[in-house]
């Protein structure tokens, strides 16, 4: 067997379709390189016309390539306006130009997944973030995709249509194709339907429930109105390790309630919905991602005690926390949230937290982490609405480590801050020279409120040594080592 090759470095982010059909062409063709040293490659490319036109190409006239093609990610474009509405058209002209864009990529990508398809095998595909959420595929690319049910083993995409008014006849349904085919060795699928308003579901439901024996890891999200029709969660997966729930409420059936407790090898659990479901108190479960919705419905007879919101209810040994959207730390919900976990959780995330004022945070997170006798990392991230929260300063992160330095044997290694707006700034050689009290362990501080200028470098963490901190350089972690999961245990690889 060869060494699996990637050549995300020759079609990521290039800018022009000769220059990577030139590289492809060079790279896998000629006496130098045999066939015999590739075993398969993996594909890393923008969601863009002439990256795919190249790709598509390079396909048709060299079909061993196609054929070692086993992974392809698809990533945002390098110019995220590549195609927003345009006010130098008129709306009508804007809509033409959009689907002609549309239509354009789908038949690149068509013709992508078809060479596949004609010559080899795909086992993953993936693609998702605000560049899917904006395109309109059309139903040759989920017909394409669907050609590769049987080997599988990775499908994450993002089906999207035009806006109500702008809707070709039976566009909500094109994507269903790849729901009717059995995906027999599918372990992982990952599915947004951002604006799938009253979209037809029930044949994906059906892919759910009978299609898809061997799924380990799910994630649904939907729009938060009008949400899809004929979608619950009255299925099950036996296999099921990770699952994931954004959005409004899905069909409700009685069967729903019990989804979780059905699921009983549930590792990792994410829930950012209004969806009611009962807690498994699963011996499993070891991440928890949980909105402030969720977490007050744990209080059904209004009593807003601590022990109201008793997150072991989902799981006896959560070692990784997520709060999202919480309200500030004097409110007893989110005390109680922590609280409730505090003897097993080692990584604390509150995640959009309510930092329209500090003073919350400061004189109430050194009593909630009291009990935190093995918490080895916490983020604190603020939210993404409109208005933004203050930016964090430096005054705010020496207050912020002399809270956590008077919490008594606070085991805590990694401290990361992150702001959506980066209007702060780096951190001072002042600070760097003496950061002042710190919890005794503390090895690393992330400090996400600014964005590297182009000739700085590209890193927002620092590494503590004693009471002075130097900026870590960038590639001291490896992009190899990184974790794309939030799940995972490493304090330097969230940090990266």
């Amino acid at each position: 067997m060869g060494t699996p090759l990637r050549f995300s470095s020759l079609i990521s982010l290039a800018p022009k379709c000769g220059s990577i059909v030139q590289l492809l062409r060079r790279r896998f063709s000629g006496s130098h390189l045999s066939r015999s040293l590739l075993s398969h490659c993996d594909i890393s490319i923008p969601l863009e016309l002439e990256p795919l036109r190249a790709l598509a190409q390079t396909f048709n006239s060299t079909p061993k390539l196609a054929a070692e093609c086993r992974s392809i990610r698809f990533t945002p474009p390098a110019d995220e306006n590549v195609l927003h509405y345009d006010e130098q058209y008129d709306e009508e002209e804007n809509f033409h130009r959009l689907h002609a864009a549309d239509r354009a990529l789908s038949d690149q990508m068509a013709s992508i997944f078809a060479s596949c398809a004609d010559h080899g095998a795909l086992r993953s595909i993936r693609w998702n973030g605000a560049a899917a959420y904006e395109r309109t595929l059309r139903k040759p690319v989920w017909d394409a995709i669907a050609r590769h049910s049987g080997s599988l083993q990775e499908l994450e995409v993002a089906a999207a249509t035009a806006a109500q008014g702008d809707q070709v006849e039976g566009e909500a349904e094109e994507w269903l194709s790849i729901t009717r085919p059995s995906y027999p060795n599918l372990r992982v699928l990952l599915l947004s339907f951002r604006n799938a308003h009253g979209w037809p579901c029930e044949e994906l439901q059906n892919m759910l429930t009978n299609n898809c024996p061997a799924l380990e890891e799910l994630s649904l999200e939907t729009p938060w109105c009008c949400g899809p029709s004929g979608l619950g969660l009255s299925f099950t997966l036996p296999r099921l390790k990770s699952f994931e729930l954004r959005g409004e409420k899905l069909q409700f059936v009685e069967e729903s309630k019990d989804f979780l407790i059905r699921h009983p090898h549930l590792e990792r659990l994410t829930l950012h919905t209004e969806q009611p479901l009962r807690p498994a108190n699963s011996d499993a479960l070891r991440a928890l991602s949980i909105a402030q919705g969720v977490v007050s419905n744990l209080d059904e007879k209004y009593d807003q005690k601590l022990d109201s919101f008793d997150l072991k209810r989902f799981g006896k040994n959560i070692v990784h926390l997520r709060l999202m959207e919480m309200p500030h730390m004097s409110q007893i919900m989110t005390r109680g949230a922590i609280h409730s976990v505090a003897q097993t959780v080692r990584c604390l995330e509150l995640d959009g937290e309510d930092f329209r004022s500090f003073e919350p945070l400061l004189e109430h997170l050194g009593g909630a982490l009291a009990e935190t006798t093995q918490l080895a990392e916490l983020s604190i991230a603020n939210n993404n609405y409109w208005p933004e929260d203050p930016p964090w300063t430096i005054d705010h992160l020496r207050q912020l480590l002399a809270v956590l330095s008077r919490i008594p044997d606070l085991p805590l290694r990694a401290l990361r801050i992150f702001s959506h707006s980066k209007i702060g700034v780096p951190l001072p050689q002042d600070f760097l020279d003496d950061v002042g009290p710190i919890p005794e362990q503390l090895e690393y501080i992330g400090w996400e409120v600014f964005k590297p200028g182009l000739n700085d470098v590209q890193s927002t963490l620092y590494h503590v040594e004693g009471r002075t901190a130097r900026l870590v350089e960038a590639d001291y972690i490896s992009s190899a080592s990184r974790r794309m999961d939030w799940t995972g245990e490493s304090i330097l690889n969230h940090l990266a």
